[in-house]
């Protein structure tokens, strides 16, 4: 009878570990999937940020190469001026947690583990490429500054530093063929940075739209 008492006793203790495992498991999917709720809300306006820099690259690309920068100087000046790139800050409290403290055990289903593991290295990945493209956009500046007369950037600025498009025609402080064309290559290469970017954004975006399904539906989430 003492021993029955005693392996009940520690099935029931069982159970229970095993009860309140399950129900933690179940509160970091459902604080994972508001993670993933603010990265969908955060993914929109950068890449409607970003859509809005490539064609203003792209544009600026066509002025330098066609020579009608010196017609259109103030859609030059304007151009190169507001090409600062957004970069994409995702929440990551969730995924942290579970990483800092082991508890990404708790997660039972091998398949849920490597999806959640999937979508955090996309996550990685894009951050990686922003960061490239900070180094990109200094080689940018530093060229621009031996082409682009700072006086005119200045007024593109206002005081709430918005930008504007500068009035007139503003010239461009030299029109060395090979200056010209070191920055047109400089901009076709933030072009296909920011392709590349944007592909990668959107698949993001999907990707964290369809996780969210598909973790509702294995936990039975509303």
């Amino acid at each position: 009878m003492l021993f029955l008492a005693v392996t009940l006793g520690f099935l029931v203790e069982n159970q229970r570990e095993h009860w309140i495992e399950q129900r933690r498991e179940k509160q970091f999917i459902r604080s994972f999937i508001e993670d993933l709720k603010k990265d969908t809300l955060s993914l929109r306006p950068y890449l409607r940020r970003r859509e809005g820099v490539l064609n203003r690259v792209d544009s600026l690309v066509i002025l330098l190469e066609s020579g009608k920068y010196k017609e259109m100087g103030s859609e030059t000046y304007e151009y190169a001026r507001r090409n600062a790139r957004p970069i994409f800050i995702n929440t990551d409290g969730t995924m942290q947690q579970l990483k800092n403290s082991g508890s990404l055990r708790l997660i039972r289903k091998q398949y849920v583990v490597d999806s959640i593991m999937s979508y955090d290295s996309d996550v990685k990945f894009l951050q990686n490429q922003n960061e490239k493209d900070y180094d990109q956009q200094k080689t940018f500046k530093d060229l621009a500054g031996e082409i682009f007369d700072v006086k005119v950037f200045s007024r593109i600025i206002d005081d709430n530093f918005s930008s504007t498009k500068p009035a007139g025609n503003p010239q461009l402080i030299t029109n060395d063929p090979v200056l010209i064309n070191k920055l047109a290559v400089l901009a076709h290469y933030h072009s296909h940075q920011l392709l590349t970017d944007l592909k990668l954004g959107r698949n993001l975006k999907l990707k964290a739209v369809r996780l969210i399904i598909f973790l509702k539906k294995e936990y039975h989430l509303k």
